[in-house]
């Protein structure tokens, strides 16, 4: 095996394992249920968060809002200096709160939080069988309560998946045709495909509140992808080819991902529509760089000298 091939092929299985263990797609990440606020008191403002499932309560007017659990009994507090918890409620672990230090005017109460939201998840108000829900408050010694629902979202339309094919398939045909394979259009496409493989799992790890090690892992592949084709450029070849490997490895996510073509409701804080759009982009540019180096690896096709006609005699 010639050095450079040698150096092609380790630079594959290099990649092939931190890429993989970004291959995977949030659970719950798409779906075609959603929670939406109905009705609200006096005094607050609630909004569903980006991962469709916990609420963010905030005051707005009202000096302290309290989110009573199932018996009653106040389980949070929205003051003007933060989010508390009291301290031992059971219902605090299906909340989903993090609790800190004790409050040093009370320690019945325990921080949960910084800025002036509460975040947390009721138990009811979320799921995929349509149904009316309720929070229970007390806002400034009244009881009152927050109002919602879950309600059916439309899937989109056939388009996308019908699009994405055609869009792969164009990108791939046309790569194909171009001769000599064209290193810079190759370049292009596998930038393009880098952006979308960052972004997407950046979007859905800041939505759930979790590390985003997928962006992470796909800008680390785009780097060493760049640079290990870059170190081979004086073979066209190999160049394109360690890209399409790298190419390949972004996709992979990407494909995991196709499930946001048929779905309604995509838990990102992008833009549902974009994020189809960066899907099936990202699918069509790996194509087009995989086209490229499947091109240059193509084998000449040369006329042998036995079938070559003898040139006609002078005169």
């Amino acid at each position: 095996m010639r050095p450079r091939a040698a150096a092609a092929l380790a630079f594959a299985l290099a990649l092939a394992l931190p890429s993989g263990a970004a291959a995977h797609t949030v659970p719950g990440l798409v779906h075609d249920a959603r929670d939406v606020v109905v009705a609200q008191p006096p005094g607050t403002h609630t909004v569903i968060a980006a991962d469709g499932v916990h609420l963010e309560l905030r005051r707005s007017g009202a000096q302290v809002v309290e989110v009573l659990d199932l018996q009653g009994l106040p389980a949070l507090k929205l003051d003007d200096r933060g989010p508390w918890a009291r301290a031992g409620a059971p219902i605090l672990s299906v909340l989903s709160i993090r609790t800190g230090a004790p409050d040093p005017r009370d320690p019945a109460w325990v921080s949960a939080g910084h800025g002036d939201a509460l975040r947390f998840h009721y138990p009811g108000t979320h799921g995929e069988v349509l149904h009316r829900w309720r929070v229970p408050l007390r806002v400034d010694g009244r009881r009152v309560a927050i109002e919602g629902a879950v309600e059916r979202v439309a899937r989109p339309s056939l388009a996308w998946p019908a699009g994405a094919v055609a869009l792969v398939l164009a990108a791939a045909g046309l790569m194909l045709v171009l001769t000599p394979p064209r290193r810079r259009a190759s370049y292009l496409l596998f930038g393009a495909l880098a952006v979308a493989a960052v972004s997407i799992p950046y979007g859905e790890s800041h939505a759930v509140d979790e590390r985003s090690w997928g962006a992470l892992v796909a800008a680390v592949v785009a780097i060493v992808g760049v640079a290990t084709a870059r170190s081979l450029r004086r073979d066209a070849a190999l160049e394109l080819g360690a890209l399409a490997v790298a190419a390949v490895l972004l996709a992979l996510p990407l494909v995991g991902r196709l499930t946001v073509l048929r779905h309604g409701v995509i838990v990102t804080t992008i833009d549902p529509g974009l994020e189809r759009a960066l899907v099936v982009g990202g699918l069509a540019c790996a194509a087009g760089v995989i086209a490229v180096a499947a091109r240059a690896w193509w084998p000449k096709q040369e006329h042998s000298s036995g079938s070559r006609e003898p040139a006609p005699p002078p005169g």
